[in-house]
């Protein structure tokens, strides 16, 4: 495997300078009512559940002041869609049903308190989690033949039927293999995982654990540690064992990365890039870094933080934000992505 992918370096980030001058910030009065939202996840495949930090009720065009948002992109709710209060929590009940979105915003007015005051200023959430997850893996049996063999592994969890896919990986002892791995739910709280397991042509048996990844990280960890599956070996034992031939890794390679905006206003903002390419899922420790592109040339750390997000084999998604320019000139970033730290 290469250690470094791809020096992105022909697009160029630009944000524009734009001054202002004699702003005047107001004082706030003791009668302004602005909430904080304490989190947000969604509590069924169509609801996202609010919760504030006091009791809220709506105005009565709230529905038309609240959009979901998706790294600075706001999408509003529709005509289908419901919006309701009670106490301190507000449901989002979503006509599509779910779809990822990164925060979600109750612009000024929206809400008020209990005794009627309304909101003056945006009321922003960053984030609507999901508690999704596998909680046991189960099969008929554990004993797997030399031969080649398909298992079907059943599995019970919760909120398996709707949101993002759980990124599985089947592991040979402490090798990570090509198996698939591919969870299919049945229900909101049960599915399947079917695994084709290949030949051993090895005389010891092999071991193998099914691990998930931990979080936009690259790292796996089990799934279940109490479950495993020991494939005898040729001369059929079934004592587990270490012996397996490592499966080669594809080779990893970015042919294309575009982002959705290439140029910011004094403001900043979040960007996405998209990689396209072969070999992603196959990468531990993809790293991306931004960096600031000087006028004559040289490149400097913009200490920026970077969430990389690899979507399947062939696409990654690289996700940062800008900070605002408070300078004269215009600022050019640049994003650069490796295999390793860099």
């Amino acid at each position: 495997m290469r250690n470094f992918i791809k020096k992105f370096s022909t697009m160029v980030l630009s944000v524009a300078m734009l001054m202002t001058s004699g702003v005047v910030l107001p004082s706030v009065s003791a009668a302004n009512f602005k909430p904080i939202i304490e989190g947000s996840k969604w509590t069924s495949s169509d609801t996202v559940t609010v919760t504030f930090s006091d009791n809220v009720t709506l105005a009565d065009d709230a529905k038309e002041k609240v959009v979901l948002t998706n790294y600075g992109q706001e999408t509003p709710l529709n005509a289908s869609d419901e919006v309701t209060a009670s106490g301190k929590n507000v449901k989002i009940k979503l006509a599509g049903g779910y779809k990822y979105y990164s925060g979600l915003k109750f612009k000024a007015g929206a809400l008020k308190s209990a005794d009627g005051t309304p909101t003056t200023s945006d009321v922003v959430g960053y984030s609507i989690s999901l508690d999704k997850g596998i909680t046991s893996l189960s099969v008929a049996d554990k004993n797997v033949p030399a031969a080649e063999t398909t298992v079907n592994v059943q599995v019970t969890g919760k909120n398996l039927d709707f949101g993002e896919p759980i990124n599985l990986k089947v592991y040979a002892g402490s090798t990570k293999t090509n198996i698939e791995a591919k969870l299919v739910a049945t229900s909101n709280t049960t599915g399947t995982i079917k695994l084709v397991i290949p030949e051993n042509t090895s005389a010891d048996s092999i071991t193998y654990k099914i691990k998930k990844q931990k979080g936009y990280t690259f790292s796996y960890e089990d799934v279940d540690a109490s479950f495993s599956l020991v494939q005898a070996g040729k001369s059929g034992s079934s004592t587990p064992g270490t012996g397996v031939t490592p499966v080669a890794p594809t080779e990893v390679k970015v042919n294309s990365v575009s982002y959705d905006k290439t140029s910011l206003d004094s403001n900043g903002g979040a960007v996405v890039a998209e990689l396209s390419g072969v070999g992603f899922t196959q990468v531990d420790a993809l790293k991306a870094k931004v960096y600031k592109v000087n006028p004559e040339g040289t490149v400097d750390d913009a200490l920026l933080p970077t969430q990389v997000e690899v979507v399947d084999d062939t696409h990654a998604k690289v996700k940062f934000t800008l900070p605002a320019n408070s300078s004269t000139s215009t600022l050019s970033y640049a994003l650069r992505v490796a295999t390793k730290e860099m």
